[in-house]
């Protein structure tokens, strides 16, 4: 309806850009959380030659983790809240009735609509709001692979037709 060009937008190691364990314990009805791991097998070697590590004992030491990881159960929850909160600083805000989808209103008007899933976004917007947004999150989370028109995201193609804005949605190349 309002011809606006499609984009996705991937963020890179998102899991590791999510809330600290202290930033969350700052926020109301969140717990203190201590979460310590030992390194795989062969890391040893590459954390001692990091300053201060030098005689690190994998047998009598492990290392506190200061914000969720890969594999950590509380990190899609991290990470979310951090990306919710930097698109709140932007004005952008989630539904009520589906907090993974986010849109922009400015002068009355819905300027922007996006939905996430864990680090893949996808959306549309004029070009300035969307150009803003995009830079807004590359500021915060570092370089996003963006993409156009037509993208491949969670498993699903989106084309979008140049002139005429028209979007089709499909699995084919799972056939």
């Amino acid at each position: 309806q309002k011809r606006w060009t499609l984009f996705s937008a991937d963020i890179s190691q998102a899991f590791l850009r999510g809330l600290t364990f202290e930033q969350i314990e700052q926020m109301e009805g969140e717990i203190h959380r201590e979460v310590q791991m030992t390194l795989p097998p062969g890391s040893v070697q590459v954390l001692r030659q990091i300053e201060g590590y030098e005689d690190f004992n994998e047998v009598t030491e492990v290392l506190r983790m200061l914000r969720g990881g890969f594999g950590l159960k509380d990190a899609p929850r991290l990470w979310q809240k951090m990306l919710q909160m930097v698109l709140e600083r932007t004005g952008v805000v989630s539904l009520t009735i589906e907090a993974k989808l986010y849109v922009l209103r400015k002068d009355g008007q819905i300027r922007l609509v996006m939905s996430s899933h864990v680090d893949d976004l996808k959306g549309g917007g004029d070009d300035e709001t969307r150009t803003l947004i995009l830079t807004c999150l590359e500021k915060e989370f570092g370089k996003l692979k963006v993409q156009y028109g037509t993208f491949e995201c969670i498993g699903i193609m989106h084309e979008q037709d140049k002139d005429t804005k028209e979007i089709w949605t499909h699995q084919r190349h799972y056939i």
